[in-house]
Order: C-alpha cells, then sequence, then structure tokens
C-alpha cells in the first residue's frame, strides 16, 4: 500500500514537472540559443589588439566579424627580423570554429520542436550538443614544437603544461559520432601585403573565449616551403618544419558573452536532466 502511495506522488511530480517546468524550460533554451547565435553571427567588426606587454614580438589589431577574420595589421619580431602582416583589403580569413559552433547553434534550434514531445531524448540530445559547442569554444591547439610564448591582454596558455585538456578537446565534436575532427589550417601568404615569406606561416584558432594567433617559422627544402606558401595546409603538416612559434591571444568579448551563455543553458539542461533521472529512479524503486 506504502508502494502505491510513494509511486503515485513519484507520477505526479514528474507531471508537474513536464507541466509546469518544461514549457518554460525548452521557452529558455530556445530564446537563449537564438540570443548566442545573434551575437555570434553579427557582422559587426570586433576589433581585437594584440599586445605583448613582457616582449615586443607581437602588436597590432585584428578584426573578426561573423566567422571572418576581416583585418590584420600586426608587426611581429621573428629572430632578428620585423615582419608586417597585413590582410589585403578584399581578404577574408574564415575561422572554422565559429563557423561551426554557428551550424551547431542552428541545429539545436532545428531540433527543439521536433524533439520536445520526447522528453529524455531531447533533453539528451541538448546535452551532447552543448557540450561539443563548450568543447568548441575551449578547444587548444596542441603544440609539440619549439615555441615563444607571447602574452597579450588575455591571459597566455602554456600549451606544453596542458597536454590532459588538449587530449579531450583537439577533437571537440567527438561526443557527437556524426562530427568531424576539428582541423586548424594555415592562411594562404598571397593573401597578405606583402605576402608573407615562404618560411612564415600564420593561423588562426579560438581557445577560452580569445581569437588566437599562431606565428610559425620553418626551415626546410624551399620547395616544400614554397608549396606551404601557396596552400591552406593543416598545422599537423608543418611540424617536421617549425622551427619557431609564437602565440598571442587577444580576448574576444562577444566570444565571451556568447561563453557565458551557453555555459548557463548547459547548466540548464543539466538540472533539469538530473530531476527528471532522479524522478525516474525513484520511480523504479517504487514499483
Amino acid at each position: 500500500m506504502q508502494t502505491e502511495i510513494d509511486a503515485s506522488v513519484i507520477v505526479k511530480e514528474k507531471e508537474w514537472l513536464e507541466t509546469n517546468v518544461l514549457p518554460e524550460f525548452w521557452e529558455s533554451m530556445s530564446e537563449g540559443l537564438k540570443e548566442a547565435l545573434n551575437l555570434i553571427s553579427s557582422d559587426d567588426p570586433t576589433v581585437l589588439v594584440f599586445t605583448s606587454p613582457k616582449t615586443d614580438a607581437v602588436k597590432g589589431i585584428v578584426s573578426r566579424s561573423s566567422s571572418n577574420v576581416v583585418r590584420v595589421n600586426v608587426t611581429a619580431k621573428v629572430g632578428r627580423t620585423t615582419h608586417v602582416l597585413k590582410l589585403k583589403d578584399s581578404a577574408i580569413i574564415h575561422l572554422d570554429q565559429i563557423l561551426n559552433l554557428s551550424n551547431y547553434m542552428h541545429y539545436a534550434l532545428y531540433c527543439l520542436p521536433r524533439l520536445r514531445h520526447n522528453t529524455e531524448r531531447a533533453i539528451k540530445e541538448l546535452q551532447e550538443i552543448l557540450h561539443a559547442i563548450v568543447c568548441l569554444l575551449h578547444s587548444i591547439m596542441q603544440e609539440e614544437s619549439e615555441k615563444e610564448e607571447i602574452p597579450s591582454n588575455a591571459s597566455s596558455i602554456s600549451l606544453k603544461s596542458q597536454n590532459s585538456i588538449v587530449s579531450r578537446t583537439s577533437n571537440p565534436f567527438s561526443c557527437l559520432n556524426h562530427s568531424p575532427r576539428q582541423i586548424h589550417k594555415t592562411v594562404r601568404n598571397h593573401l597578405f601585403s606583402p605576402p608573407l615569406p615562404s618560411n612564415l606561416a600564420l593561423s588562426f584558432s579560438i581557445s577560452n573565449a580569445s581569437v588566437c594567433l599562431h606565428l610559425f617559422r620553418l626551415s626546410g627544402p624551399n620547395e616544400v616551403l614554397e608549396s606551404f606558401a601557396k596552400n591552406s595546409v593543416d598545422i599537423e603538416m608543418l611540424k617536421p618544419f617549425v622551427s619557431q612559434r609564437i602565440d598571442a591571444f587577444s580576448q574576444d568579448p562577444i566570444l565571451l558573452a556568447v561563453t557565458a551563455k551557453l555555459s548557463a543553458l548547459q547548466k540548464k539542461v543539466n538540472d533539469v536532466s538530473y530531476r527528471f533521472k532522479t524522478i525516474s529512479s525513484s520511480l523504479y524503486g517504487a514499483k
């Protein structure tokens, strides 16, 4: 008799959650995703200042608009030589991490109305998508070669001391079976004016709500370096030829706001998931 009463109470609690909590939850998830998507998709340029307070290795300005870098005007000292890194006026650099981030948010918004009838599946799907997004925003490009670490107005990251993080985030899509491996590529040298010399390679990534600039000095056969300079290549291909690496980081206020919103949404999903799992396990135990 007591078991039947307990089961009845648990069923009523589950019904109350579905009636009073879930509608507001779905609405807040949809609104939060739309707000984050609008922020990250804005075409208004975000100007990022790269400075090196302890050294003068890297200094200048980078502008991001939506998922593209649209302006680069940076000076970099590599060895004894100072290079001017200036993106051509008509050129853009695609930030694949931000493009993937936008795609995931579009996918989440697409799934929400189609999965709401199946609470357990919808919550699980949202957990996976949001986990992938948060991993994507915190992914760190692995570094195995010698580099010079450059701080900026955002805290610099010691990549060699982050191996445990890299192992979890070098593939930020691993929690979704259909997702590809994140690949970091170089920028074609001819997109700059003047073009970068063939012994230099430049790449951008996103980490900890910052835009990260990675500059590589290369050594090797001229034909290999010329091939790298003409193409956008996977950073992994450069590693045998890297003699120096310089990293600079500048925190992006829009990425910071998006990260905060998505982290809050992730917490909401986890809280609702925990409540339903608790009710389900209690209901099972009462039978």
